[in-house]
């Protein structure tokens, strides 16, 4: 990623701090989602006759330090009717077929669930089959694998050891048949599974022959990697965005996006948040970075912006004993039920721990953690594209920040 040829617009240092007049924006509501997430298994509960469930299952959610739990769950009517049909479904079987549609749809709900913000012991979110469900729980329903590819002669088995019988070659109904855990329920953990095909007079089949565990050396059974199976199955789940090429005017978009959000923040609550005294602080988000000394300053200004953030006609909204003036902004914002994510705001707290840790402390957890969440590769030796992707970051996050912001008209 080379970011290079960046030109200096002096108009956009003598511009800035006044606002856009007839300027028409258009303000969007952002979904609220979790970015990062754990799944851990519980254990299997009975259900309960009062409220007609027969089979529930319990997964612990963990975002940072927090944690939850939720559930999978059938009605007894839905149960009985799986069970003792023709053929009939044994408990484990119903099990695993419960927990292979249900834990896709689990996770999409998590994808867009707003977190709490301290643990809790109580269910938060639960998907429940009942009868009306029972078409989903055919036998014949295929369960695709993240290993199987179509091409134009046939599906193809991209896990297929060296020695494979078949040669990668594979269908639906072999696929089904293959005793790898399926992709709704294999734990993250299991890496590199090598499958061998066989193919006899009666038969065509496949069968793991290999695996790797990411937590374990030996003594493991990729069967149990499964919820339920072994104690130490897990699902980690990341939704964050990926940083790609950075655009070369990335420092300019920064900078037209901090007029935007004042614009928006003037238009909505009658008031400019962002309050910049200095226009030297706008000369180095705009030029060239290349030393570790020019990081730390540009680090240190842009911090500078988010910290002095113009918060004065709300102190009535916001709790005295709130400190730095981005938790300010939070809080503000969900005062007045501004539907918030609240990654734009991380994002920019991790700016700020960059600024205040870097780089007499930069060895510490949360310097660490900054670098992680913002994707710059640590220890950062490349300043020029250290600093595009900070810039990056901040420029994301200040227009979730002000798209997120209502409608005014």
């Amino acid at each position: 990623m080379l970011i290079s040829g960046r030109r200096i617009r002096l108009n956009r240092l003598l511009r800035f701090g006044k606002m856009f007049t007839g300027y028409n924006l258009t303000l969007m509501k952002v979904e609220i989602r979790m970015e990062k997430y754990k799944l851990t298994f519980e254990g299997w509960d009975g259900g309960s006759s009062n409220f007609d469930i027969k089979e529930v299952a319990i997964f612990r959610v963990s975002t940072g330090p927090v944690s939850f739990p939720v559930s999978i769950q059938m009605v007894r009517t839905l149960y009985t009717m799986l069970t003792t049909g023709t053929p009939g479904l044994s408990q484990a079987e119903l099990r695993k077929a419960m927990l292979v549609l249900a834990l896709p749809r689990l996770r999409a709900k998590l994808n867009h669930f707003d977190a709490p913000t301290t643990s809790s012991g109580k269910i938060l979110i639960t998907e429940t089959f009942t009868s009306e469900h029972a078409d989903l729980f055919s036998r014949e329903t295929p369960v695709k694998c993240q290993f199987q590819e179509r091409t134009v002669v046939g599906l193809i088995c991209r896990a297929a050891a060296q020695n494979d019988k078949l040669y990668g070659k594979t269908s639906s109904a072999v696929c089904a048949a293959c005793n790898l855990p399926k992709d709704p329920l294999r734990c993250t953990n299991l890496h590199h599974p090598e499958v061998i095909g066989t193919d006899s007079s009666s038969s065509v089949s496949r069968q793991v022959s290999s695996v790797f565990c990411d937590s374990k050396a030996t003594n493991f059974d990729f069967r149990g990697c499964i919820p339920g199976g072994n104690s130490c199955w897990l699902q980690e789940v990341d939704n964050s965005e990926k940083i790609g090429q950075i655009v070369e005017d990335i420092a300019e978009r920064v900078v037209d996006e901090l007029q935007y959000l004042n614009l928006g923040f003037r238009q909505v609550f009658d008031h400019a948040l962002v309050r910049i005294n200095d226009l030297r602080s706008i000369s180095q988000i705009l030029t060239p970075c290349r030393t570790q000394e020019e990081f730390t300053t540009k680090v240190a200004c842009l911090a500078d912006i988010f910290n002095n953030l113009d918060l004065s006609n709300f102190d009535k909204e916001i709790k005295d004993d709130v400190k730095g003036q981005l938790n300010r902004l939070e809080l503000f914002l969900r005062g007045r039920r501004v539907p918030l994510d609240e990654r734009p705001i991380r994002t920019l707290k991790h700016i700020v721990s960059i600024r205040d840790s870097f780089p007499i402390h930069s060895g510490n957890t949360k310097f660490l953690a900054a670098c992680q969440e913002l994707q710059v590769e640590y220890p950062p030796t490349a300043w020029e594209e250290a600093w595009a992707v900070v810039l990056h970051n901040a420029w994301r996050s200040l227009r979730t920040l002000r798209m997120a912001l209502p409608s005014n008209s």
